[in-house]
């Protein structure tokens, strides 16, 4: 009886894996193959069925960042907890940068009310990252 059962689910383990593996996409070349210039996505967030929030990502061009090409998204976030019983509103704008390969290469992040925003500069320099975060003009 142990011999059936074990015979059924490596079986059903290997279906599963065939499965998967016909349900798999090729690797992406190059960024615009994923995400072409121009492309606006719009995600929306639901919390019981009642939307607090969106991101909205455009793909705004071709960038370089210290020496290496690559792409400028540009982000607006909006969450409201209070439409689903929080007291806060979170707002958010960036500039996200990736190469051509789509590594990480730095981000421009505004976030804070639009009267006093404060702003968040990351930057890829070979395998490290570098930050500067400014509130009320300073560094």
């Amino acid at each position: 009886m142990k011999t059936i059962i074990i015979t059924i689910l490596i079986l059903l383990a290997h279906i599963s894996i065939f499965a998967q593996n016909e349900r798999s996409l090729p690797a992406a070349t190059n960024f615009e193959s994923v995400r072409p210039l121009g492309e606006r996505r719009l995600y929306h967030f639901f919390g019981n069925t009642k939307e607090f929030g969106t991101l909205e990502s455009i793909v705004k061009g071709r960038v370089q960042i210290n020496g290496r090409d690559g792409y400028e998204i540009e982000e607006s976030l909006v969450i409201d907890y209070t439409a689903i019983g929080g007291e806060i509103i979170i707002n958010e704008s960036r500039k996200h940068f990736v190469a051509s390969d789509g590594t990480y290469l730095g981000d421009k992040i505004t976030l804070g009310p639009k009267d006093k925003p404060e702003e968040l500069v990351l930057t890829r320099e070979d395998d490290k990252i570098f930050g500067f975060y400014t509130r009320s003009g300073n560094k």
